[in-house]
């Protein structure tokens, strides 16, 4: 052995110098190096946090502040996504809109892309908050506005347009702050932007009062969410117009006069702001309730069993009732009130929302009885609201005399017979709406997707209210065969006031649609954790409708009972339709429905299973 072999064995003669050496592939250098990383890793979070909040892009509480990331997913929390969905997003915002008007312009950017060149990179950022609120902010409400208008009068199919710029509006929204926080959207250097403001002043602008309809067209593109403080906000802006042109002035329901200033209107939507951001409410319904029933802070109003509303509550309603609504603008009062109704469920400890939304859908009833809703938009939200009153159309079903809530209802929410409304008079508000809806389709569909939410939850209730499996299934049977009743009664109406051969076929129609569900095809989870449907859940039928749809109320009510462990007489575990593990019953397919079919057709009585089940489940399946 050489002497300096010898040297570098005792030198180390723990054997640790691979460990603690600067070498990379030491474990302490190891260690540092990723704790290092860690460390720019945490920074780059609370760096981005900083500036997204000080932008104002980002909600804070006044202690805590945050980042955005599309998802809870943990594995996009990296300091790559964080920065990409946040400084970066804000960055391309402002490239992106000012390339949009240098290529309106000039015919192409400084960068070299075509107009639609740039449309199609904004659409893939479209619903990232800092995007849209940058977006937003350079370009100005303003010219938002006007760009659909202006490419309508070029003959240019506006469609992607509007459904873009839609999403980038409402995903800009979500950076919204009202109070007691600043109701702007700040940026360093830039001075305070506050977005209901600019889109406030930018259709108040002498002779551009046609902008409110591409806001109506912007607020109201499907699968869009905005912030509730800003509709809230913006509604409650709106609403102070006092010198807002006549609709017979600017906005009739006149087709003719929008084809003569197409450089004014964009077709076919309202002129009337209010209803403009009111028809965004239906996809949100804390706006829609936090607008038609604010509590003004002060928490829950009662007296008794009977709630009464704020100050600002009943000025807003009586407003709402007297305020003018033509064709185009009740569409966006009927979305508002679908909204308010879907926060009706079950009250919760403290809560006062389903007192309030108890309220307001009483009072929508009324003002609605009074408005033309018997076709399209209209028609639909307003069926999805009286879909959204399980207890009372029940009662009207069974031609009850009041539609006061029975004592012993096992699922209560709020009643509506008691919101300071004439219980004879809101009784017939709502026979009215009936007849009015029915006789749409989607009207009649929206009522009956309602119908089945509210059976669900009805019939999980009370099968949690007793203790064997038989009688788990008699009570199922008695919610289904409640729900069942109120379709028909529905439908019946529907045919009762018909006109004539075309309504009657289309009456027949909303018999196949009677029992459309939130999952098409299928069933509704029984953990379902609301009593009722927004505008955004229920769905538009079409002349295409699987018939697996006709099958609903039957598949909710074999659903509810292997939910509950409720199943005994009944062996489905091998069914195609059947997922034992969710208790899921689901016909998703041809097979599936009629592999289904030929399975409730065999049904027979047993000595297991509750005679009033399988028979409820074979008429339900077999109507």
């Amino acid at each position: 052995m050489n002497t300096n072999t010898k040297n570098k064995q005792r030198s180390d003669p723990a054997g640790i110098a691979s460990k603690v050496s600067e070498s990379p592939e030491s474990t302490i250098e190891a260690a540092r190096h990723e704790l290092g990383n860690k460390f720019w890793d945490l920074q780059t979070r609370l760096d981005e946090a900083r500036r997204m909040n000080e932008s104002g892009l980002s909600p804070t509480d006044g202690e805590m502040i945050s980042y955005y990331l599309p998802s809870d997913d943990a594995s996009l929390d990296t300091a790559e996504n964080v920065t990409a969905y946040n400084s970066q997003s804000e960055s391309n915002g402002y490239r992106d809109a000012t390339a949009l008007q240098q290529a309106r312009k000039n015919g192409k950017s400084d960068d070299g892309r075509t107009a639609d060149e740039i449309m199609a990179e904004i659409a893939k950022h479209q619903d990232i908050p800092a995007y849209g609120a940058s977006f937003v902010e350079t370009t100005g409400a303003a010219k938002m506005l006007d760009m659909p208008i202006e490419d309508q009068n070029d003959y240019k199919d506006i469609s992607d347009m509007v459904k873009t710029f839609g999403h980038v509006l409402s995903a800009a929204s979500l950076c919204y702050q009202s109070s007691p926080y600043p109701s702007q959207v700040e940026k360093p250097g830039s001075g305070k932007y506050d977005l209901a403001s600019d889109i406030y002043n930018a259709i108040i602008e002498k002779g551009k009062e046609g902008r409110v309809t591409a806001l109506d067209a912007y607020m109201n593109v499907p699968d869009t969410k905005y912030d509730t403080d800003f509709l809230v906000d913006l509604a409650g802006r709106v609403e102070t117009i006092e010198d807002w042109p006549d609709a017979d002035e600017i906005l009739s329901s006149s087709v003719e006069l929008r084809r003569l200033s197409p450089d004014k209107y964009l077709i076919p939507h309202t002129g009337d702001p209010l209803a403009a951001v009111m028809g965004a409410m239906g996809n949100n319904p804390d706006a829609a309730l936090g607008y038609l029933a604010p509590s003004d802070g002060d928490g829950p109003f009662a007296d008794g069993d009977v709630y009464l509303p704020s100050p600002t509550a009943q000025s807003r309603m009586d407003m709402l009732a007297n305020r003018k609504w033509d064709d185009w603008s009740v569409k966006g009062l009927s979305s508002a009130f679908a909204g308010a109704s879907a926060s009706r469920m079950p009250p919760a400890p403290g809560s006062d929302t389903d007192d309030r939304a108890a309220w307001a859908t009483a009072h929508g009833i009324s003002i609605l009885a009074d408005q033309n809703v018997s076709n399209g938009e209209a028609a639909r939200n307003t069926g999805i609201m009286l879909g959204n009153c399980g207890p009372e159309m029940l009662a009207l079903s069974r031609d009850n005399e009041t539609i006061d809530m029975a004592e012993e209802e096992v699922y209560k929410t709020t009643s509506l017979a008691n919101q300071g409304i004439d219980k004879g008079s809101l009784k017939s508000d709502m026979q009215t709406l009936v007849e009015k809806v029915s006789v749409s389709k989607d009207g009649a569909a929206a009522i009956g997707q309602g119908t089945v939410v509210y059976t669900n939850q009805r019939a999980n209730a009370a099968a949690t209210e007793v203790d064997t499996a038989e009688r788990k299934q008699a009570v199922i049977s008695a919610m289904f065969n409640d729900g069942n009743d109120v379709i028909d009664w529905v439908d019946k109406t529907a045919t009762d006031k018909g006109a004539g051969d075309h309504k009657k076929a289309m009456a027949g129609a909303n018999a196949a649609a009677r029992a459309i569900s939130l999952i098409p095809g299928g069933s509704i989870p029984g953990a379902l954790a609301t009593t009722a449907i927004s505008v955004a859940d229920a769905q538009t039928i079409t002349n295409n409708s699987s018939a697996a749809t006709e099958d609903e109320l039957a598949t909710n009510a074999l659903s509810v009972a292997a939910q509950n462990n409720a199943l005994d007489g009944l062996d489905i575990n091998a069914k195609s339709w059947y997922d034992p593990d969710t208790g899921a019953v689901t016909l998703d397919s041809e097979e599936k429905h009629a592999d289904f079919d030929t399975w409730t057709s065999s049904l027979q009585r047993n000595e297991v299973a509750n005679d009033s089940f399988i028979d409820t489940v074979r008429l339900l399946a077999t109507k």
